[in-house]
């Protein structure tokens, strides 16, 4: 038997290079199986995704562009309308996807954590004045809704920042900037409204530059990052909207709530926005009459389910 010398230290060096790979050498792309289909409430469509395991590398098959990452399927015979069934299928999907009161049912025991939420909000000029100040007090319902309870934005809990865009972005306040839910909703319901067009990529932008420290959102690994994005169509002035979709969601997980009809091309573009699988994080109501019926129904469910208990983050952030 052999001993090293005391006090000799051995260090083992992986060495891999930029790309992930550990071998410089031809590798074809790999992706997921696709998924199953889903119904996306509201939109009159069902969707199935796969996903890329590993990147092709020195020539290998090329992985496939994103929009062949994504299937589509119309429904027959869409409405108008919001029914009934559409409204509690996206309740139910809100409930347990977004406002998320109790736990994970794979994972009963596991706490909660709480987030760190930037909300970005379309006020462009096809929003009318009343569906605009209708949207706001139903944000401000919608965040009184989190956990943990009895304040989801007490202190040490929920903190939120907030973006209001159409043909320009304006930071109205930032994650240091309001602690309790009766102060958040007073700022929610006094942003104005802009009226322009609806500049989605320079949204999206600004929200990747929203998530840093400098801008109060903390470190702390029990702080979920995440993104409401509330709209009422696609972008209509330019820019490489997947592109800065791609930056966002590599920052944060990216939820949209929709409120209005989409074309295909729109509806392709949206689903973008939004971290896969797309029918956890895509929440979409047609009329703002179908968005305070949801949102009435969102409150009475909340009301008799109790919050999970939470994992709290430390002082410092």
């Amino acid at each position: 038997m052999s001993y090293l010398p005391t006090g000799l230290h051995v260090v083992l060096l992986t060495i891999a290079c930029s790309d992930g790979f550990l071998f410089d050498v031809k590798t074809d792309c790999l992706v997921t199986s696709w998924s199953s289909w889903a119904e996306m409430p509201g939109l009159d469509v069902h969707i199935r995704e796969r996903g890329i395991l590993r990147h092709d590398n020195k020539g290998g098959a090329p992985c496939p562009p994103d929009d062949e990452l994504r299937e589509i399927k119309p429904d027959p015979h869409p409405s108008p309308l919001d029914s009934q069934i559409h409204i509690q299928a996206t309740a139910r999907s809100m409930s347990t996807n977004f406002i998320r009161r109790e736990p994970k049912p794979g994972n009963p025991t596991q706490p909660g954590h709480v987030r760190d939420l930037l909300i970005v909000l379309d006020s462009s000029g096809s929003i009318s004045k009343s569906d605009f100040e209708r949207t706001k007090h139903n944000l401000a319902e919608l965040m009184g809704m989190l956990c943990p309870d009895p304040d989801p934005f007490a202190q040490l809990y929920n903190h939120a920042a907030l973006l209001d865009f159409s043909n320009s972005v304006m930071e109205v306040f930032d994650f240091n900037r309001y602690h309790g839910i009766a102060a958040l909703k007073r700022a929610l319901l006094s942003v104005p409204q802009i009226a322009g067009r609806t500049c989605t990529t320079k949204a999206l932008d600004a929200a990747s530059q929203m998530l840093a420290t400098w801008k109060g959102m903390r470190s702390d690994s029990l702080v979920d990052k995440e993104v409401l994005i509330l709209t009422d169509g696609h972008s209509n002035c330019g820019g490489d909207v997947l592109a800065s979709a791609l930056k966002l969601r590599g920052k944060a997980k990216v939820f949209s709530l929709l409120i209005g009809s989409f074309s295909q091309s729109g509806l392709n573009e949206i689903l973008n926005y939004v971290t896969t699988p797309a029918p956890n994080h895509l929440f979409a109501i047609k009329t703002h009459q179908g968005l305070d019926q949801l949102m009435s129904l969102l409150r009475s469910q909340s009301s008799l389910v109790p919050c999970m208990p939470f994992d709290l983050p430390s002082n410092s952030g």
